[in-house]
């Protein structure tokens, strides 16, 4: 059996266009993205963007078709990883709303 271990939850975050932050920096921890869910309710498709940091590396694109809420599920790989010290951001072109489900750990 895989060892088992607790993820936190972010509250559901809206963004639009800017730079949002989904989970605090944390000094000498990088942050775990294992589980998202999405929603959006625009007319066009969206991307999601999860960024290193504000403004910082692309770590995972998604695009969104038209009103919709995808889940990408729980892998034993992690879905984006920040580098040590930076928090996890998000961006996306209209109202979106993301809850992310993370570990942080040096």
């Amino acid at each position: 059996m895989a060892d088992k271990f607790l993820t936190s939850r972010t509250a559901p975050t809206a963004g639009n266009a800017a730079s949002r932050s989904l989970v605090a920096a944390s000094a000498g921890n990088s942050v775990f993205l294992w589980k998202v869910v999405i929603q959006t309710t625009t007319a066009t498709t969206d991307n999601v963007i999860f960024q290193d940091g504000s403004g910082g590396t692309t770590l995972l694109n998604v695009q969104l078709p038209v009103n919709t809420t995808l889940v990408l599920p729980f892998d034993e790989i992690p879905l984006a990883v920040t580098t040590v010290g930076n928090g996890l951001f998000f961006q996306t072109a209209s109202t979106t709303i993301v809850t992310a489900y993370y570990t942080t750990c040096p």
